[in-house]
């Protein structure tokens, strides 16, 4: 039987590659909402021991530095300059996460015209990322094998 979350995230990168509309800004910002909320409910729900603390350095997907990601778009290496940019994958996904589901996003348009998206985490300040079309394409990709990575997974 296929694993569920693999299926999403196989289906969502399969979107990726195939599917071209006149609204492609809007089906990334999609998959993005997608990749970002729904997988990581997933990581949780694997990777919850006992506390808090033992959970965030229980896997690489926590602890390994972001820096070390050898797929790395070329855009979150240049972010990575950044002292409060987030240090690991989970911590910078989690962060793209509470965006989302906080609203601490905004989008990024020109005389309506949707470009991309744009979050800044106010309360911290420690995430502002700007993300149009070109680096979408790079970022869902990269969100897609991390998680596929994760499970152990890839897409057939």
């Amino acid at each position: 039987m296929e694993d569920p979350d693999k299926d999403f995230v196989c289906r969502t990168k399969e979107i990726l590659d195939t599917v071209r509309t006149k609204h492609d800004v809007s089906l990334l910002v999609n998959c993005t909402f997608g990749l970002v909320i729904f997988p990581h409910t997933i990581v949780l729900e694997r990777l919850r021991p006992v506390s808090r603390e033992s959970w965030w350095s229980s896997s690489e997907f926590w602890s390994k530095n972001l820096k070390d990601q050898h797929d790395l778009p070329n855009f979150l290496k240049t972010a990575l300059g950044n002292n409060h940019f987030p240090k690991s994958i989970g911590e910078f996904l989690h962060k793209l996460r509470n965006g989302f589901v906080h609203q601490e996003f905004e989008p990024i348009n020109n005389e309506g015209q949707l470009m991309g998206m744009k979050w800044t985490i106010i309360k911290k300040r420690d995430l502002h990322l700007e993300l149009k079309e070109e680096e979408l394409r790079e970022l869902l990709p990269f969100i897609a094998n991390v998680y596929l990575r994760f499970l152990s997974e890839e897409c057939n």
